[in-house]
């Protein structure tokens, strides 16, 4: 079962509150205004391109949404266990 990812909510939540409130204003959102939003870390920004990938493949409900867990450390699909 799909699980909400409160990471990338977050980072959506600051971009919406920072005037960025459609798909085109993300989409279109160059780097050196991601630069300007201060409640945005370095980190973040990474999040923010994997969010500008899913709208232009509209998928947003995956980029909100985590699949079932992984092992992400050994790359394999099964769950730990």
């Amino acid at each position: 079962m799909a699980k909400l990812n409160s990471h990338n909510i977050l980072i959506l939540r600051k971009l919406v509150e920072n005037g960025y409130h459609t798909k085109r204003d993300i989409v279109g959102l160059p780097m050196y205004e991601l630069l300007r939003i201060r409640t945005l870390s370095r980190g973040d920004l990474e999040t923010v391109c994997l969010l500008q990938e899913a709208l232009r493949k509209d998928d947003l409900l995956s980029f909100l949404t985590e699949e079932k867990e992984d092992n992400r450390e050994t790359g394999t699909d099964s769950p730990v266990g």
